[in-house]
């Protein structure tokens, strides 16, 4: 295994989950994360029809959600690196609008800027 290439960089996080999960040690994962959401999936279905069975239609459709989430974000590791990629983004931006809002970054012993 060649540990040089799990230690480059990109640019973004996408690009590196990418490269990882194309790795050996990767596919090991995606096989083992595969098995995990067929697992997941089966015990949501299971979950669906007993609750079905026994009246509690909420209880099903959380079932049947949590299965879709978790069981979806199993299966498909890339797009589940992406949606990670966009969701840090989103808050590195949000951190970045409120330290702005703030008055920037400063260290502990000393006063904010005067306005």
């Amino acid at each position: 295994m060649n540990l040089l290439v799990l230690a480059q960089t990109t640019a973004d996080g996408s690009g590196a989950i990418n490269e990882f999960l194309n790795s050996p040690l990767g596919g090991m994962i995606k096989k083992l994360a595969g098995v995990i959401a067929a697992v997941v999936i089966i015990y949501g279905l299971f979950k669906i029809v007993t609750s079905a069975a026994q009246g509690r239609a909420g209880a099903a459709f959380r079932a049947f959600l949590v299965m879709l989430v978790v069981g979806g974000a199993l299966l498909k590791l890339d797009l589940t690196g992406k949606m990670l990629d966009s969701g840090l983004k989103v808050a590195e931006g949000g951190i970045s609008q409120i330290s702005d809002i703030v008055g920037g970054s400063s260290s502990p012993g000393t006063p904010p800027p005067a306005n």
